[in-house]
């Protein structure tokens, strides 16, 4: 979202253990790629960490207290 806070776009659900470290999401089935390959935790992983980078500029990027 553009004011930094989650959505449930691809996922169906998640939950967050105590200080944030670790989220188990629960995708969304049926989800698939222009090129037809489905959606799976890796492509979740990978797009995470690159709003994570420290030289990203997503709008989702915030840097660690």
């Amino acid at each position: 979202m553009p004011d930094g806070s989650v959505a449930g776009d691809l996922a169906e659900s998640w939950e967050v253990e105590p200080g944030a470290k670790v989220w188990h999401f629960k995708l969304r089935p049926g989800v698939t790629f222009h090129n037809g390959k489905d959606l799976d935790a890796e492509d979740v992983r990978q797009s995470l960490e690159h709003h994570m980078k420290p030289d990203s500029t997503s709008g989702a990027y915030r840097p660690a207290n």
